[in-house]
């Protein structure tokens, strides 16, 4: 059984959680709230990359058809998430220069791997 999809685009540096069509929410979007919340902590504290948490709907705009909301609701992951990486809106948007590549991915397995340990066998 899958336990946690994520969806890894660029950029705008946010961790969103399911819903991202409506100002809805899924039955167990506060247990996932928690944990990108927990993860986004996680990937801070490497290097203090500061990344948003939310539905797309909160964050920026309703959006559907994001593959996120698909996992959670029709393949019932719970932990189901679209990441927006470096850069936030600031001078390279989609050209990430290739100095913040590796540092972009070590804090990025970081915040991954903080929902991995952190999934208490409850939550499935």
């Amino acid at each position: 059984m899958i336990q946690v999809y994520v969806s890894l685009h660029a950029y705008s540096q946010a961790w969103l959680v399911s819903s991202s069509h409506a100002h809805l929410q899924f039955a167990d979007e506060g247990l996932s709230m928690e944990m990108g919340k927990l993860a986004t902590a996680a990937l801070a504290d490497l290097y203090g990359t500061r990344y948003q948490v939310g539905t797309a709907a909160e964050i920026r705009q309703p959006a559907s058809g994001m593959s996120h909301d698909w996992a959670n609701a029709r393949a019932g992951i719970k932990f189901s998430y679209h990441v927006d990486l470096r850069d936030s809106y600031g001078p390279y948007g989609f050209l990430l220069p290739g100095a913040q590549i590796v540092s972009t991915a070590k804090e990025t397995w970081q915040a991954i791997r903080a929902i991995v340990d952190n999934i208490a066998p409850s939550s499935f």
